[in-house]
């Protein structure tokens, strides 16, 4: 598979290879988040108490060493489903849960301010689960192609690595 007459093939393979899995595990929460957003239109609904509404700032640094401020709405809700109370800070099944945009996170919390009433919509099969919105992936359905024709590409690029392509 790897050898020192393959060598170009050797490098192209271990540089591909977490970029593969890396874009796999995306495509697959995704995709997940997808699909229990398209479940979540079918789920009952109830009414809730917004019992937390605010923006949560933290530092996060990137591979090359500079800093910046990552802004996440952080909601916390009560509802009652089949009798029995429950709490969730699932917003939706958005992957996004925070961005470098503070006015993004705000505009969530101003829409849940603390003691509101909102809708909440639960899973009757799991009453624990529940979200406010019906919000999937954080992006189209095209991001999720892009996505994967990168995920091919590597794939095939791959391929030709370990075959011998690259020598």
């Amino acid at each position: 598979m790897f050898s020192d007459e393959n060598l170009g093939g050797t490098i192209v393979a271990i540089t591909t290879i977490p970029f593969i899995l890396i874009l796999g595990v995306l495509i697959f929460s995704m995709l997940r988040s997808s699909r229990r957003a398209k479940a979540s239109y079918s789920w009952p609904t109830t009414t809730g108490q917004i019992l937390v509404s605010n923006v949560h700032s933290r530092r996060s640094s990137s591979s090359n060493g500079t800093h910046h401020t990552v802004y996440e709405p952080k909601i916390q809700f009560e509802y009652t489903a089949d009798g029995k109370r429950y709490q969730s800070k699932q917003l939706s099944y958005s992957v996004v849960a925070g961005t470098s945009a503070e006015s993004w996170a705000q505009g969530i919390v101003d829409r849940y301010p603390q003691g509101s009433s909102v809708q909440v919509y639960y899973n009757s099969s799991k009453p624990s689960e529940a979200v406010l919105e019906h919000a999937g992936t954080g992006g189209s359905l095209a991001l999720v192609f892009i996505l994967g024709a990168v995920e091919v590409l590597l794939l095939v690029l791959l391929v030709l690595a370990l075959t011998g392509h690259f020598a």
